[in-house]
């Protein structure tokens, strides 16, 4: 495990000269079809055709994944592994619902509630009785049409067409609610849009209709055009870790869209009207206590197909600029927390090792007194033959 630590710190210099895109998954219909960079489909899930999927997010620990099946008065979260679904929660609501998986074990999910209003629910993992976090009563559309983390503080954003206007709700771990007013106008049908918060400076990317939006904490910043199908409008959108961009998807085609130049790349022409888009990375990191200070935060580690390799994890306080591993981003900051975290040291145990036999470990972040409000990443890398084999996705974590 020397060695490869060795080969990580050599890496760590070097200009980007290609970036890797992960595989995307779609939801079209009843079907979760997986779309490979070279543009081969695999249906991973086939669903009753009298049902349509409208989200998907990847489960717990890299288990399969989560889904929110519609049909008529009802929607269906699921759990799909191998295929086959199991269902954990039936919600009775006329609309779509929108699933948030979070670290902490729990799925947020948003609805249409009693009279009309929008309710953020938190619903246990992998079964329980569903619990209303906040009831969202400015109510003027018919579906809350996105539902995003923002993985600094663990609030919850939820956002609602106002016609000429969207507005944010933003729900706090302790349910207070607060709202914003985004200048996004979007088409009246506007059913379906996304949401992505950068979790290095909470910079959100909105896109809806035919139009997106990017503002920050402090209010709007930008908003403009999709350059994309005219006044088609765009269902969802998710970032692409690999290639430092969003993937959106616009009716029946999936775009490669970058907010920094305003340009497309069209990725994927589908046969039929695209729901939801997961960029395939890894939800490898799953938060097993609360990250308090003066005490030991513990994370479980998952990277499936990777069982039985070295692996070697990390810290840092940023994600950017990216470090370059042979011509590979892992999504760190070269910074001192890294430099540290690469050593032997007691802040940081079992960042280096070997997964079990199913790909798993347990890492420790031993937090010191002291360190509340502090904002870390982790990241974590396999290796093989002398080569970096696979990259997580960054985790972020606050203090507490």
């Amino acid at each position: 495990m020397r060695a490869g630590v060795a080969l990580l710190g050599l890496l760590l210099v070097g200009p980007l000269q290609a970036q890797r895109a992960g595989d995307i998954l779609i939801a079209s219909g009843p079907d979760l079809i997986r779309v490979a960079p070279t543009g081969a489909l695999l249906t991973i899930y086939a669903g009753s055709p009298a049902t349509t999927i409208v989200d998907v997010e990847p489960a717990f620990g890299g288990q399969g994944w989560v889904v929110a099946q519609h049909a008529g008065y009802w929607s269906d979260i699921l759990h799909v592994v191998g295929g086959v679904a199991t269902t954990v929660q039936r919600v009775g609501t006329i609309a779509p619902i929108e699933l948030m998986p979070r670290a902490d074990g729990t799925i947020d999910y948003a609805r249409i509630g009693p009279g009309a209003c929008h309710t953020l629910c938190e619903q246990p993992w992998p079964s329980g009785n569903p619990r209303i976090i906040a009831p969202l009563c400015h109510f003027q559309h018919l579906v809350p049409f996105a539902l995003a983390e923002d993985p600094r503080n663990g609030d919850r954003l939820v956002a609602d067409f106002l016609g000429s206007d969207t507005l944010l709700y933003r729900v706090s771990r302790a349910a207070t609610v607060t709202t914003m007013t985004v200048p996004l106008a979007l088409p009246l049908l506007t059913l379906r849009a996304g949401l992505h918060v950068d979790p290095s400076d909470g910079q959100m990317v909105l896109v809806g209709g035919d139009r997106f939006a990017t503002f920050g904490p402090a209010g709007p910043t930008r908003t403009g055009p999709l350059p994309m199908q005219g006044s088609v409008p765009a269902t969802a959108i998710d970032a692409d870790p690999f290639a430092g961009a969003f993937v959106v998807a616009q009716y029946d085609t999936l775009y490669r869209f970058s907010v920094a130049t305003g340009q497309a790349q069209t990725i994927h022409k589908h046969g039929g009207w695209i729901e939801a888009v997961h960029v395939v990375g890894s939800r490898a990191f799953d938060a097993l206590s609360a990250p308090r200070a003066g005490t030991a935060y513990r994370v479980g580690l998952t990277m499936l197909g990777e069982g039985g390799r070295p692996y070697i994890a990390a810290a840092s306080l940023a994600m950017r600029p990216a470090i370059v591993a042979q011509n590979r981003r892992i999504p760190l900051r070269a910074d001192g927390l890294l430099a540290y975290s690469l050593t032997p040291n007691p802040v940081f145990v079992g960042f280096t090792g070997w997964l079990d036999p199913t790909g798993h470990s347990m890492l420790t972040v031993n937090l010191p007194v002291g360190a509340a409000g502090l904002r870390v990443f982790l990241a974590a890398i396999t290796i093989g033959s002398g080569r970096v084999r696979s990259i997580t996705e960054a985790f972020g974590f606050t203090v507490e």
